[in-house]
């Protein structure tokens, strides 16, 4: 791995693109029209079928086949099924289920749907556990009968389907879905992660007295934030590769909601850490302690240790980096900085090389 450094004067934020839906970026991929398409990371084959469905279209969200999803239409009107595939940087597969589920049950058209059954784990070959599966019943009113959504963690991706119907009812449906599941051309070798349970919440929700401050922050600082990122997102990704067991002990709670589609979730319950979740599709906001400045501050024998936050945000092939902060940020002074730019630096985290670029309007 190379790393290489470059100053510009202003680092392009793509907050809007991470807090909005993925769709307002999406291209228009062209699949050869009949035949299945694999997806040249995962190894996932999209059919050219799925359960008598024809392949309507393909979209990419992200650069590259990071975030993809083919669409799957019947001849009745309103019914579709849609695979997404989208690399997994961050969280779990029960948060991204949950975030799924928040999407739907805040969607006007499907008119408050409530579960038809428990959430159930979803099968594929010997993998007994190798997803799950929530299906819902429309509200009175909406245009649909049934809706539903099955998610996957394999490796080093996250694998969706959704589901809706305007006609066929929600037993019906999850007996399409499973059938879809078993269609799609997973990769022989490949290894899931235990089928995903409801996230609960958190015992007690993070509580904010004060909101955090800017810190000075100097060239060594952002390249060391960079670089540690970079590091730790190529051994995760190393480690996916080769089928190694990269998921920590421990799960996500949920903190706090702050919009019905946007939630804040902690890892075992942690005091000085959290994930924003702007959607559903993988991109992330992560918060907590700086590692980087934590050690910075050991080696510098003439200061006393000072804890130092960062604000990352995490997009399918890098993350941008926002000024450290004194304490650690409210999800709101997080959001904050984001959307306000607040940039340090910007490093790649998909590819052979790391490009790592520092904002010298920030840096000093």
């Amino acid at each position: 791995m190379r790393i290489r450094a470059q100053w510009i004067g202003v680092v392009a934020s793509v907050a809007a693109l991470a807090l909005a839906a993925p769709a307002a970026a999406q291209e228009r991929i062209d699949l050869p029209q009949g035949a299945a398409w694999t997806h040249p990371h995962s190894g996932i084959v999209f059919p050219a079928m799925l359960e008598r469905r024809d392949r309507a279209g393909a979209s990419a969200f992200a650069a590259d086949f990071l975030d993809v999803a083919a669409s799957y239409k019947s001849d009745n009107a309103g019914e579709e099924i849609s695979l997404y595939v989208f690399r997994n940087t961050n969280g779990s597969g029960a948060l991204w289920l949950a975030q799924a589920q928040a999407q739907i049950e805040a969607r006007d058209i499907y008119a408050r749907p409530t579960l038809a059954f428990p959430v159930e784990p979803v099968a594929i070959g010997n993998h007994s556990e190798a997803g799950a599966l929530a299906v819902y019943a429309a509200g009175e009113g909406s245009d649909y009968t049934s809706t539903a959504v099955a998610l996957f963690e394999m490796g080093g991706w996250y694998a969706k389907l959704r589901g809706s119907s305007k006609s066929l009812d929600p037993a019906t449906l999850r007996e399409a879905m499973l059938a879809s599941v078993s269609a799609i051309g997973w990769p022989a070798d490949a290894t899931f992660a235990a089928a995903q349970s409801p996230v609960p919440t958190c015992v007690e929700s993070l509580t904010f007295k004060r909101k955090s401050e800017d810190v000075k922050t100097d060239t060594t600082d952002a390249l060391l934030q960079s670089v540690f990122g970079s590091l730790i997102q190529k051994k995760i990704g190393e480690a996916q590769a080769a089928k190694a067991d990269t998921k920590p002990t421990g799960s996500y709670c949920l903190d706090s909601v702050l919009t019905p589609t946007q939630r804040v979730y902690r890892f075992n319950s942690a005091s000085d850490a959290y994930l924003i979740a702007p959607g559903d599709s993988g991109r992330a906001i992560l918060v907590g302690r700086s590692a980087a400045a934590d050690l910075k501050s050991q080696l510098d024998e003439r200061k006393s240790a000072k804890e130092r936050y960062e604000v990352q945000l995490v997009l399918p092939d890098q993350r941008i980096y926002y000024r450290l902060q004194d304490r650690l940020p409210s999800p709101r002074r997080a959001i904050e900085l984001v959307e306000a730019h607040a940039t340090t630096s910007t490093v790649t985290t998909w590819g052979e090389d790391t490009n790592v670029t520092l904002d010298t309007g920030v840096v000093r």
